[in-house]
Formats: C-alpha cells, sequence, structure tokens
C-alpha cells in the first residue's frame, strides 16, 4: 500500500515505480499527514485494501519544514503544520496502524537533514532549554517548532 498526500501523486508514484520495477505490487492510496480525519479515513479503509493480511513494514517517510520567518502555517486542525505533518500526524497514524500490523513487524521511521545543525537545514538558531527561552525567540517573533 502507498499511501501519499493524495490520490493523483499516489496514482503518479504507483506508475513511476512500476516503471522501474515493472512486476511492483502496489496499491495507491490517499493519507495527508497534516490532517487527522484523513489518516483516520486511511486507517479505517485500510484493510479493504489488504483484507485479513496484515503489514509486516511500516515506512514513515513524508516531511515538511517551514522556511524559517515565514508566517505561521497551521493544519486544518490548529497544529503548526511542522508539527502536526512531522509528529503529531505520524504518530496518530503509527497508533490507529497497530492492530494491523504482525506482531514481529518494523516500523522505520526516516528523518531528512534538517535534524542535523550542522547540515543547512538544521542551522535554525539557538536551541530552546529549561534555563532559557531565547531558543523559541527568532527576529524578535515567538514561534512554536521546537527541534
Amino acid at each position: 500500500v502507498l499511501p501519499c498526500r493524495t490520490m493523483e501523486k499516489a496514482l503518479d508514484t504507483v506508475t513511476s515505480i512500476k516503471d522501474a520495477v515493472p512486476g511492483a505490487d502496489l496499491i495507491p492510496a490517499e493519507c495527508n499527514l497534516a490532517s487527522l480525519s484523513s489518516i483516520l479515513a486511511f486507517s479505517k479503509g485500510l484493510p479493504s485494501l489488504i483484507g485479513p493480511t496484515k503489514l509486516d513494514t511500516v515506512c514513515y517517510n513524508a516531511g515538511l519544514a517551514r522556511l524559517v520567518g515565514g508566517e505561521l502555517e497551521r493544519t486544518e486542525d490548529g497544529f503548526e503544520t511542522t508539527i502536526g505533518t512531522n509528529h503529531l500526524g505520524h504518530f496518530y497514524l503509527n497508533h490507529l496502524l497497530m492492530p494491523s500490523i504482525q506482531p514481529s513487524g518494523r516500523i522505520v521511521v526516516t528523518a531528512s537533514s534538517v535534524h542535523d545543525p550542522d547540515g543547512p537545514g538544521g542551522a535554525q538558531g539557538e536551541k530552546a532549554t529549561l534555563g532559557s527561552l531565547e531558543g523559541f525567540e527568532r527576529d524578535g517573533k515567538m514561534f512554536e517548532m521546537v527541534d
């Protein structure tokens, strides 16, 4: 099963993979990790896609990062977009998928170089600590993402 933010993206991705691997057995699906209702709909529809089969591996490879200093964006559920998508969305989907994963199954989570403070996307300012909230402020503006 290959869930993507939109069915169009899922279909395009399935086509690309099948062009490279003609025998690939893929089922496109829609699951927008920035939307709790989309995650719930995907998890409820999963049994109709896979039948009684249990998943042996779940790979999470979705993520986004908003531009530093840009306008604060929120998910439709009201969460800051990066936190809502990269953390809460993954956690909620994983929680809902647990009954569909084999007891010996694996959950694989990938991350980007944004988590590398020495990388081009990782140098995002001072880290917030318990003794200092300076990491929560950038260019005189407070923001909500903590890394």
